[in-house]
């Protein structure tokens, strides 16, 4: 995955697709919160499963 620029680093980023990705109610409360039900954890799955099977890198160069 591409590294992240935060306080934290790439832990941060990792615990962010590790984490808030699986929590249903996060993503629910987004959606009710927007009156956007884009946001709803249902819709949000996709792109977590195509942040899974990411291939659009090079392979490490050793």
């Amino acid at each position: 995955y591409p590294r992240v620029a935060a306080i934290g680093g790439c832990t941060i980023h990792n615990a962010m697709l590790n984490n808030i990705g699986g929590l249903r109610q996060t993503f629910d409360n987004l959606a009710q919160m927007f009156n956007d039900r884009s946001w709803a954890r249902d819709n949000m799955q996709s792109f977590y499963e195509l942040l899974e099977r990411n291939l659009y890198l090079t392979p490490p160069n050793p």
